[in-house]
């Protein structure tokens, strides 16, 4: 094994997260493990077992019944709690699954409808295909011979790709067991260890793991700009496959099992610009005649005989079912990872698409790089709109665009050693000893130690940075002390990989009570070390600091982020650096003196130091920022949008209908984000909606380091932070009138 998969490996089982599994007396999923054993003991009367066979395809009748139906109703209780511990996307998880983190056996994202056929299948007829519903029940009933890594062809991908073998589940238990040998993993409950085997999987699954998430396509013919989704289903084919034929659907069909669907994109002048999101797809007649989607997802669409399925002298190959389709911000298709070594589609080929930039992504990306250049025009920018809007973190990422360019930034084993010119000094060994750095070579540094082998190569100390290895223990270390390359790898670890720790970076927050001597320069009282009483001197502020470091470090950027910028007294607390935020590099005199040089009274910011403030615009209770102040900022909108990243889980449903409180144009908007916004009649005509619209981060669950996302229950969210804000507006007057029959008050409190 590879010595940085080995780290990997080290280093996702020191994380926090795993400490649960490893640590917990019980078994990780015993709530589910007792579900489906009460589950499977269920008696049913035979009438309803007759009915539930007979109807298992008919999920959205089986839902209703569930919820309304007496002896249906504990079976539907019962059956949904037990998806509720096995897929992320269960119906109601946050309802039936019991556990405070929500925890589930893997990211699978089978469809209800699947899970609920199967389920019963299994329950009245004990037996289950093979595949991911299979996998979870076997692990259930037997979590030592199983793995929550559910599925088939995840099991193919590990087998061919880590384990260099074909994939026999026969042997698939003893080949993960043997790969993972060497580390010597130990569970308090061995019950929980082929479960946490399976996080470690997933933690590299880009070792192993081929991936999906569409299909593209290149068409100019003018038809999708007229083209409406009129129901809730549509049939889109293509009269050829897709390349890399076989393997390219067999993985876009493991896409549709575990997310829903996966995206067909389609170009245009090489810019992808209308997207449809595909929920099943089929080969040729005899499939699409088997698939019969008529009765399968039934609705008032008139589907289309296949015979129909034909344009002038081409006809359909490949046949998708569609449920969404949508027209994006043009995104460039160098913006897209081809899978393998295809080629951009043409004509009618279809290319395989393994990742891309969403278009959310993609807007911020412009948004970035639209205000780095802003910022090294300006100087100073404020990013300002309602809450909720990720001000603070797009901030960030700016401030991390402008220091990618500083000159000690990135770390290679080539650049390594150059981190140490501006830092002389650090630990080793025990907190308490230091030791100075006395010559820096070409391939190692040589520190203030009589010991020849006190001199590190950059290679060691680049091995030990990458693997972490001063968190290690001596067993795992072989040694019962910290290494000097591990000392140093540790020095930069701290001092630069954390961009909020380093020297180039900070932030701070604004509030009514900031002054001029907390922000710039103020007296401070020290001890007379030469008599009795205290002494008073000036003392650099933070500002004064950053300004005073940018000076000296003119090659690198200095950025400093004011969040909330306008909760202070703005001409108060810039006093004299009004004049100096437009003029840079001029002096300027400070009311304060910081030392006897005949400069003391000086200060001075330099170009290379930029501001960045956030401002909350639904907040009337703070200052005005006054004409001179604001003539030196840029401003900047920074306004609500639905997301779409696979990293987060985004409820859509529920931002539309707090958005549509604000505004009337939210499809609109949400297409293009240019678009004029047309307030809502439940707003206040005193207020624009790009001021309270309440921001999309309120709508956000984000994947952690393991795969899964966050445990929060998005009800606490809802009810503790979105309903207070919306209500906290209609006391305020924000927010008034009626949706439909009910008043606002009444909305807000039934979403």
């Amino acid at each position: 094994m590879e010595l940085d998969l080995k780290n990997k490996i080290r280093e996702f089982l020191n994380s926090d997260s795993n400490s649960s599994i490893i640590n917990s007396k019980e078994f990780y999923f015993q709530k589910a493990k007792d579900a489906s054993s009460d589950f499977l003991k269920l008696q049913v009367s035979e009438e309803n077992k007759a009915f539930l066979l007979s109807n298992r395809k008919e999920y959205s009748k089986l839902k209703q019944l569930f919820e309304d139906t007496g002896e249906l109703a504990e079976f539907g209780n019962l059956i949904f709690t037990i998806i509720s511990y096995c897929d992320s996307k269960a119906y109601k998880k946050n309802e039936f699954n019991q556990y405070k983190d929500k925890r589930v056996l893997a990211l699978a994202f089978v469809r209800m409808n699947y899970w609920i056929e199967h389920l019963i299948t299994y329950k009245f007829e004990n037996k289950l295909d093979k595949g991911s519903i299979k996998n979870a029940i076997d692990y259930l009933l037997n979590p030592i011979e199983n793995f929550t890594m559910l599925s088939e062809n995840h099991r193919k991908q590990l087998s061919e790709k880590l384990f260099k073998k074909s994939y026999d589940k026969s042997t698939f238990k003893g080949d993960v067991i043997n790969f993972f040998s060497e580390f010597s993993i130990e569970v308090l409950n061995p019950l929980n260890y082929t479960h946490l085997l399976t996080r470690i999987i997933y933690s590299i699954s880009s070792e192993w793991k081929e991936n999906l998430v569409g299909i593209m396509a290149s068409d100019s013919t003018g038809w999708l700009s007229d083209f409406q989704m009129k129901d809730t289903y549509a049939v889109f084919w293509n009269s050829k496959k897709p390349s890399g034929t076989n393997d390219t659907i067999r993985l876009l069909k493991e896409c549709i099992i575990e997310k829903g669907h996966f995206k067909l994109f389609y170009t245009s002048y090489y810019k992808v610009n209308y997207i449809a999101e595909v929920i099943d797809v089929v080969e040729g007649e005899n499939e699409y005649l088997k698939a019969d989607w008529e009765v399968n997802y039934r609705n008032d669409y008139a589907y289309p005989k296949f015979e129909d399925l034909q344009d002038d002298n081409k006809s359909a190959k490949i046949i998708f079912l569609i449920n969404k389709f949508y027209q994006v911000d043009s995104i460039p298709i160098d913006q897209f990872k081809l899978f393998k070594n295809y080629s951009y589609p043409r004509q009618d080929n279809l290319t395989p698409i393994e990742n891309y930039i969403t278009n959310s992504q993609h807007i911020e990306n412009i948004l970035i790089k639209k205000m780095k250049q802003l910022l090294l025009y300006k100087k100073q920018i404020i990013l300002q709109g309602p809450p909720g809007t990720g001000k603070t973190r797009l901030a960030t990422e700016i401030a991390k665009s402008l220091i990618k360019n500083n000159s000690i930034f990135d770390i290679s084993e080539d650049n390594i050693l150059s981190f140490f010119k501006i830092n002389q000094e650090i630990t080793a060994r025990k907190e308490s000893t230091k030791y100075t750095i006395k010559e820096i070579n070409k391939d190692s540094i040589l520190l203030s130690t009589t010991r020849e082998d006190r001199s590190p190569t950059r290679k060691q100390i680049y091995e030990s940075y990458v693997g972490k290895l001063w968190q290690k223990s001596s067993e795992e270390r072989k040694s019962n002390t910290l290494s000097y390359a591990d000392a140093l790898a540790k020095n930069i670890y701290e001092r630069f990989n954390s961009i909020k720790n380093n020297s180039y970076y900070k932030i701070i927050q604004f509030h009514p009570s900031y002054t001029y001597e907390d922000f710039v320069r103020g007296i401070v009282a020290i001890p007379n070390e030469n008599g009795e009483g205290i002494l008073y001197k000036g003392e650099d502020k933070i500002l004064a600091k950053l300004a005073s470091d940018a000076k000296e470090d003119s090659d690198n950027n200095y950025i400093l982020i004011i969040d909330e910028i306008n909760r202070a007294n703005l001409s108060s607390v810039l006093g004299e650096l009004i004049y100096a935020l437009e003029y840079r590099g001029e002096e300027v005199e400070s009311m304060y003196s910081v030392d006897e040089s005949i400069l003391k009274n000086k200060l001075v910011l330099p170009p290379n130091l930029y501001i960045i403030g956030t401002m909350n615009t639904a907040d009337r209770s703070v200052g005005h920022i006054d004409y001179a102040i604001r003539r030196r900022f840029a401003f900047v909108d920074v306004l609500p949008k639905e997301l779409e990243d696979d990293n987060i889980v985004f409820h859509k449903e529920i931002f539309r209908k707090v958005s549509e409180l604000f505004i009337t144009n939210f499809d609109e908007y949400n297409a293009n984000e240019k678009t004029v916004l047309k307030r809502a009649n439940t707003l206040s005509g005193e207020f624009r909606p790009e001021d309270v619209w309440i921001g999309h981060s309120y709508f956000i669950q984000k994947k952690l380091e393991d795969g899964s996302f966050e445990p929060q229950d998005f009800t606490i969210r809802l009810d503790y932070e979105i309903k207070p804000i919306l209500l906290e507006y209609v006391k305020d007057g924000v927010l008034n009138g009626k949706v439909g029959e009910m008043t606002v008050e009444e909305y807000i409190k039934s979403l």
